[in-house]
């Protein structure tokens, strides 16, 4: 991430099962969100609690991917597995 955090950032650790969950809620002011898959299981992102393997965008154990984006993002994991959160505050 590059962005510069003007208002500071907040960190979580969430669990994600193997049914839908919200890892990150809807933030208006939020611009960008750094996710980590920390887990062992893939993970599968997508802005819905619909949100299966076959429809999430994949998120591979070890991975991370940077986004933009001010609305609810959830996950399900293929196993369970942990999702790390870097969010402007």
């Amino acid at each position: 991430m590059t962005k510069k955090l003007n208002e500071g950032f907040t960190t979580a650790q969430v669990a994600v099962p193997t049914s839908a969950a919200i890892v990150v809620p809807a933030a208006a002011g939020r611009d960008t969100v750094l996710l980590y898959n920390s887990g062992s299981a893939m993970a599968y992102l997508g802005n819905s609690s619909a949100v299966t393997s076959s429809t999430g965008f994949p998120l591979p154990a070890g991975a991370s991917i940077t986004m933009e984006a001010t609305a609810d993002i959830y996950a399900i994991g293929a196993a369970a597995t942990t999702i790390a959160v870097l969010s402007e505050a």
